[in-house]
């Protein structure tokens, strides 16, 4: 179990939920973190929405990543960091039961937990490594599970693809921070979109850009009618792949 309150890193992924849960937990290891042996899994085949929704066991493993999958329907992976502790690497919710499932990446917020100005030294320099920390592991995720779309926050909900939509303008509990992949479909209407991005902002590559919210002192970043932009860009991608057209 870890303790609230959460930084999470998400990404909906656009490989198999199997073959996307190997790639983040080697990307996990990648970053620093252990295999803690412990694993949340179900019997059940049934869709669902949460994973509060099926029956769940929690089982000890020792043995490779790909054969765990294989073996067992995985809802939950934990591991431990050593300097962040506990680490969960999770199935996230769906606003309905028979979408593709969001992966999470959790660990207790440190120093993001704590209000800027109430910070110690100490507790500052944790919020920075923490935050740093989670936007690299955003864009690792969202590269090796050819993400739709990937972001990263503290406490917050991520909108699986058919919610996107009802999270543009809802300004609470949603991240500010996202991955946004390179798309083929259409580039001179993304472009419109990155291009209105505050540079300081912005961390663009081949595959995608990493639009970045406030820091981890509070300042900086894009602002949430930015936000906004971004989840109208990725409603339109997420409804034109439903309809099967550009």
């Amino acid at each position: 179990m870890i303790e609230p309150p959460h930084l999470s890193v998400f990404v909906l992924p656009g490989v198999p939920q199997d073959v996307a849960l190997i790639r983040c937990w080697d990307e996990l290891e990648r970053a620093g973190c252990t295999f803690s042996g412990d694993v949340v899994v179900t019997r059940s085949d049934s869709p669902f929405r949460s994973v509060t929704d099926i029956e769940r066991d929690v089982i000890s493993y020792r043995g490779a990543a790909a054969l765990l999958v294989r073996e067992h329907r995985v809802l939950a992976v934990g591991l431990r960091h050593a300097r962040f502790g506990a680490v969960s690497l999770s199935v996230a919710s769906t606003r309905d039961e028979d979408e593709r499932h969001p992966l999470e990446i959790t660990v207790y917020a440190g120093g993001l937990a704590f209000p800027v100005a109430l910070r110690s030294r100490g507790q500052k320099g944790d919020a920075r490594t923490r935050w740093r920390w989670a936007q690299s592991l955003l864009v690792a995720a969202s590269l090796r599970t050819d993400a739709e779309y990937g972001a990263a926050g503290v406490e917050v909900a991520f909108p699986s693809s058919r919610a996107l939509g009802g999270a543009v303008a809802q300004r609470v509990l949603r991240p500010s921070t996202w991955f946004v992949p390179a798309s083929t479909d259409d580039r001179a209407a993304d472009e419109r979109v990155l291009a209105a991005l505050p540079p300081s902002a912005l961390s663009r590559g081949p595959a995608g850009a990493l639009v970045r919210g406030p820091g981890a002192d509070g300042e900086g970043g894009v602002s949430e009618d930015d936000v906004d932009r971004v989840l109208e860009l990725l409603a339109r991608r997420a409804e034109r792949a439903r309809r099967g057209s550009p």
